[in-house]
């Protein structure tokens, strides 16, 4: 758990959201009303090195600080759809398309 526990709200690809439950940058705001009670629903999964994780790119997720002195190396691979556009200025929205 010191290592960054990864966090996820179930079902919340799924869920439909406002504008003002996010921050200018696009992060899930914890201090909004609505999103306090979603938090509360969040669950974690305990991972061994060399799990795998599959998430929908629209979960809602979060990794907390590695708080260890040893490195934490995560690989993120995603597949999409060429008409499913990175959002503007998100950490989606980065380098060539690999593959078009």
């Amino acid at each position: 758990l010191e290592n960054g526990l990864l966090e996820f709200i179930p079902g919340s690809h799924t869920m439909p959201f406002s504008k003002e439950q996010f921050d200018a940058q696009s992060n899930f705001l914890d201090n909004h009303p609505l999103n306090k009670e979603l938090i509360k629903t969040k669950v974690h999964t305990n991972l061994e090195q060399g799990d795998v994780v599959l998430f929908h790119c629209k979960t809602l997720h979060h990794a907390h600080k590695n708080s260890t002195n040893t490195p934490k190396i995560s690989f993120v691979y995603t597949v999409r759809a060429l008409s499913n556009h990175p959002i503007k200025n998100t950490r989606s929205d980065f380098e060539e398309h690999i593959l078009k």
